[in-house]
């Protein structure tokens, strides 16, 4: 009864209907604000989590590389990969996964695509395998080339994550 005679003359009226819209138009544009800052902060977060699939995918290009030229330059019989580049591999790989997992179950990467064991010339040489010279050209060959299509693809896929999630080239 108190809020009806408080508000029963039509200047207070007016006053009312006037302070609520004011409060509905203070709560919109604080929630499209909210809304605004939400998107930008995601997008934010994605750059920075394609940033560091980037780097990630380079420093797995720079290490397989790396690894074959250190099997190339051991004066053994049966050369192997060096043990802490294996695991460096390893984490790599988990770290793409990773990434690619959490934040972009849709990029198309495949851990197994990116394997140490898709260059078949480190299997043969540490196991010690025979074969004709030509044909371990044509594994070390093959074994570069890995590295190159996988550089590829996983620039590819980062590519189209930037221009998914927001950046512009």
């Amino acid at each position: 009864m108190y809020i009806i005679e408080l508000f029963s003359e039509k200047e207070d009226q007016v006053r009312l209907i006037s302070f609520l819209l004011s409060a509905l138009l203070a709560i919109a544009v604080l929630l499209i604000n909210q809304y605004i800052n939400t998107k930008r902060n995601k997008r934010d977060l994605l750059l920075t989590k394609i940033e560091e699939l980037y780097k990630t995918s380079i420093a797995y290009t720079h290490t397989c590389t790396q690894i074959l030229d250190d099997v190339q330059h051991q004066k053994v019989d049966y050369p192997t990969v060096n043990k802490e580049h294996q695991r460096e591999i390893q984490n790599i790989l988990r770290k793409m996964e990773m990434l690619c997992g959490l934040y972009f179950p849709d990029s198309g990467y495949d851990t197994n695509d990116y394997r140490l064991w898709n260059m078949q010339v480190l299997e043969y040489l540490e196991k010690g395998k025979h074969t004709e010279e030509s044909e371990l050209y044509c594994m070390w060959e093959d074994a570069r080339q890995h590295i190159v299509n996988a550089d590829a693809k996983l620039a590819v896929i980062c590519s189209n994550l930037m221009k998914s999630h927001g950046y512009k080239a």
